[in-house]
């Protein structure tokens, strides 16, 4: 009798612990990053960084070498086509968390997706120059120097990310507006 209490104990809590993992499971796919919204606050940072980059770039072109902006305005063809494009991405982005929620997830993507491009270059750039050793206007420092110095940039577009996918799977987005 102790063989066959202990036997149906063990499956009572393996059923137990298959539906706690289910409810675990479900609770991580509906997780944030945190109880309130971020996400606006990250891209609003992000939109923020590209506008002071644009205004740099035509307060001075010399700005274009700098790591972060040199891979985009390698990209874009000059300094001041690259202000333009970072000005532009950052306003369309701006205006997206005031009207997340009248637009489809399509839309979202057309909306975000060109300033993460540009964070994931301005990281590619970061990331290249600590690789090599140097960054893009030639000075030569140590990887960790650089890659701390770079780091900001990195994160950013993680965090950037994350936003994006977090806006993405907020159930009060509609998939088509009505």
């Amino acid at each position: 009798m102790a063989r066959r209490s202990a036997r149906s104990r063990r499956e009572r809590d393996g059923l137990q612990g298959t539906e706690r993992l289910r409810q675990l499971g479900l609770a991580w796919h509906r997780a944030r990053l945190s109880s309130v919204a971020l996400g606006k606050y990250i891209i609003l940072f992000a939109s923020a960084l590209h506008i002071g980059w644009a205004a740099l770039l035509l307060a001075d072109p010399e700005a274009a070498g700098s790591t972060p902006v040199s891979l985009i305005t390698r990209l874009c063809g000059g300094p001041y086509r690259s202000a333009f494009v970072l000005v532009i991405t950052a306003v369309v982005a701006m205006v997206f968390p005031f009207i997340r929620y009248r637009v489809s997830a399509r839309t979202m993507g057309l909306m975000l997706i060109p300033q993460q491009f540009l964070l994931f270059v301005s990281a590619g750039a970061g990331i290249y120059a600590a690789s090599v050793g140097h960054y893009a206007d030639g000075v030569d420092r140590p990887w960790s120097f650089i890659l701390s110095d770079q780091l900001p940039t990195i994160l950013v577009a993680l965090l950037y990310t994350a936003a994006v996918l977090e806006a993405a799977f907020d159930p009060q987005v509609p998939e088509r507006p009505e």
